[in-house]
């Protein structure tokens, strides 16, 4: 879990040279320090006054006397700050920002004196959740929020799973906390599973991360959960388009907090009957509970229960039964359930120790017809990490962990295709079938060694080791990670990371009849160099180079379905510019407030299934990506969003020819694997946000446009039945514009 520091700088007010004079006005404005916005109902104090701010902030104090003077600034959910200034003869404007509050006891406040290695590494990025649910067409989804990044593209226009860096889509971790969350998406990415209610921010290593983390050869993707309040029972309600739901935080006593999150959709209960062929309209659900207790302010022990759940029941008509040589419906059920408890100790000023117990279900039901495909993987985790504060510049960081899953399948289903083309041609009922009822037992022993330390003022070494072992299978991977950070200056940063990650293949690879289970992990060797550079005091320009060898990766095989003889590579650059909010020249005037980013990524992702074969571009490589992301504030308390984004069009693979079949029917013929692309396409994304009162209650009314200028995005295409148009086949395209809009509500 990333830790805070739990103290915050206070932004700094530049008193004005004063001399004795008639009295000046002093005015100012209260905000938000991480997302600039203005804080209305903040208590100003001063000379035994108490002014409160208005809408966006603003304040006055009217006339004061020259002199020097403290003020205190105080709201319900930040921490207080105290701050000197003086008058003169001039008006005084003051900008004061207010930080996130730190409640006695929490978490955040035991790691201000802990150790910790998790900042400044290459590739870490840091967001906060009221960023995130700003960035328009992410829906205010955190996860989908983060494809807008440098090197993170979603799998397809309109699902949010992200590839990073070449990689694909289960080359990545996701933690919330400590807590190891297998699949944290909703209909294979349609909206993730952890709203933004629930995650406060995330730190996203998108290549060479440190050694704590292993099981991944792409990303780690931590979600750090939002903290209970202590003060009193508060929460949000937020209700759109497609869901609703209700987050709910605060005390049971003074050592005892909770919060309780849960979310559903809808479009079953309001379109499902009128679509009769679907049984069950698609439908999601998902919760979080999280309990602290805080005995003392150098232990904090959190237990967290979550679950996710989909659905979907479709019949298909007699006409699609025939053609597909599908009988009945297609059902789909997956989701999974969380369990755990962390204990968070300082054990003194330089030992901090976090213990981390867990239980994850993952459990899927497939139905097609009479085929039926049911699995569940139940893992158990027992994770300790120690960091150690060896000297003022100097950490020291050991963690182990142990992992057992049980895994069961029970399948009659079709044999999954080694390539994607395998079985054209063919019905449903002809593809050759699996029949297996079994059970399998999986264990993987971890340990790392870390060590993060500042030689002088502008070198920082990060060097580590982690040891992983699958105890059935005996087979061991030792990966040392390598960091370095230089600052000639107080504006510059350069950075290299290299490390060696590996990767145990997911069940549809080992498990007993789908692959083969002597399979052993696959291997990435990760080589990266940055550079960032501070223009002015509100724009960083960042610049990163990198190249992963890959090794070892599960390929088809025709004897054992699949062995560890694949490689390939991933290379490109980075590049992009960051505004932090920042007054603006337009024709009309000055406009305070404006931020965003530009960003350029270019990416060559290649595959080969064996030594000396042939090389492929991979199924997720799209090697030019430009986003443009910009906020802009509006008169009357509005804020305005834009995101433009373009992408290259993912590889596939072209059918060049047909052959007659059997049974009358038509065999395509397929050309090299990947070896066109689907067009580039181009998408613009609006967002609206209104701060204002709902009931006497603070609340945002916001509108999304999704794909604002509808334009076409084609995410494949489809063939005749007897193949007759494969020189011209037709386009599938995504989502036209689509209007999302919806009410979040504070109490």
């Amino acid at each position: 879990m990333k830790k805070r520091t739990g103290s915050f700088a206070l932004f700094a007010v530049l008193s004005l040279s004063a001399t004795p004079a008639l009295a000046a006005t002093v005015t100012g404005r209260v905000f938000d320090k991480d997302t600039e916005e203005g804080l209305a109902k903040a208590t100003i104090t001063v000379a035994g006054r108490k002014e409160v701010s208005g809408k966006g902030g603003a304040f006055s104090l009217g006339e004061l006397q020259p002199g020097t003077y403290s003020l205190i600034i105080e709201r319900s959910g930040y921490a207080p700050q105290k701050i000197s200034f003086k008058v003169g003869e001039a008006a005084k404007n003051l900008q004061i920002g207010l930080a996130s509050k730190v409640y006695e006891g929490a978490e955040v406040k035991v790691s201000a004196r802990a150790p910790s290695l998790k900042k400044n590494a290459v590739s870490q990025t840091t967001i906060g959740r009221e960023e995130l649910k700003r960035i328009p067409g992410a829906t205010r989804d955190p996860l989908k929020a983060a494809t807008n990044l440098p090197g993170i593209t979603p799998a397809s226009p309109f699902l949010g799973m992200p590839t990073v860096r070449g990689g694909g889509v289960n080359d990545n971790a996701y933690f919330l906390d400590r807590f190891n969350i297998g699949n944290p998406f909703h209909f294979g990415g349609i909206v993730s599973a952890l709203g933004s209610d629930v995650v406060e921010d995330f730190n996203l290593y998108t290549g060479a991360f440190p050694a704590r983390y292993g099981n991944a050869t792409a990303g780690i993707f931590e979600l750090e959960g939002r903290r209970p309040r202590t003060d009193r029972l508060g929460g949000t309600i937020d209700t759109n388009l497609l869901w609703s739901s209700l987050f709910l935080n605060g005390p049971l006593n003074d050592k005892f907090s909770f919060s309780l999150s849960g979310r559903r959709s809808y479009i079953d209960l309001l379109i499902g009957k009128a679509l009769p062929d679907f049984t069950a309209f698609p439908r999601f659900y998902d919760y979080l509970g999280r309990l602290e207790w805080r005995p003392d302010e150098r232990n904090t022990v959190t237990a967290i229960s979550f679950a996710s759940d989909d659905y979907l029941d479709f019949k298909l008509p007699a006409s699609a039964s025939i053609e597909t040589g599908i009988n009945g419906s297609v059902r789909d059920s997956m989701g999974s359930t969380t369990q755990g408890v962390s204990w968070k100790s300082l054990v003194s000023d330089q030992v901090a120790s976090e213990l981390t117990l867990s239980r994850n279900d993952y459990y899927t039901h497939i139905g097609v017809g009479e085929a039926n495909l049911d699995t569940e993987s139940l893992m158990y985790t027992a994770r300790e990490d120690l960091s150690l504060r060896l000297f003022e510049k100097h950490e020291l960081g050991w963690g182990t962990q142990y992992d057992t899953a049980n895994v069961a399948i029970d399948a009659d289903f079709p044999m999954p295709p080694s390539r994607p083309d395998e079985y054209a041609g063919k019905k449903f009922s002809e593809i050759p079938r699996i029949r297996n009822n079994s059970k399998s037992k999986f264990g993987m022993l971890s340990t790392y060694l870390e060590d993060k330390w500042q030689l002088n003022e502008p070198l920082t070494l990060t060097y580590g080791l982690r040891f992983d072992r699958l105890t059935e299978t005996k087979k061991n991977a030792l990966s040392p990670r390598f960091g370095l950070a230089f600052r000639p200056d107080e504006k510059t940063t350069m950075r290299l990371g290299w490390g060696q990650f590996y990767q145990y293949p997911l069940n549809d690879k080992t498990a007993e009849g789908f692959g083969n289970p002597s399979l052993g992990y696959e291997h990435a060797s990760h080589t990266v160099a940055g550079l960032e550079h501070q223009f002015g005091e509100n724009l960083l320009g960042k610049l990163e180079l990198y190249h992963k060898a890959l090794d070892e990766l599960a390929a088809p095989d025709p004897v054992s379905k699949y062995k560890n003889t694949g490689g390939g590579f991933a290379r490109g650059l980075e590049l992009s510019a960051r505004l932090k909010s920042s007054p603006i020249d337009v024709p009309f005037g000055r406009v305070e407030g404006v931020s965003g980013q530009l960003s350029y990524s270019f990416c060559q992702s290649d595959r080969w299934d064996a030594p000396g074969a042939r090389s492929y571009a991979y199924d997720y490589s799209q090697p030019h990506v430009i986003t443009l992301l910009l906020d802009y504030p509006l008169p009357w308390d509005w804020k305005s969003g834009l995101k433009w984004r373009y992408l290259t069009g993912t590889p596939y693979t072209p059918y060049v020819g047909r052959n007659p079949g059997s049974n009358d029917n038509w065999v395509p013929v397929s050309g090299e694997r990947n070896s066109k692309r689907l067009p580039d396409y181009r998408s613009l994304d609006l967002r609206f946000e209104h701060k204002g009162a709902f009931f006497g209650r603070e609340a945002s009314y916001y509108v999304e446009l999704l794909n604002a200028l509808n334009q076409e995005q084609v995410v494949g295409y489809s063939y005749e039945k007897d193949y007759s148009n494969f020189a011209q086949p037709k386009k599938q395209t995504g989502l036209p514009m689509i209007p999302f809009f919806g009410l979040e509500l504070d109490f």
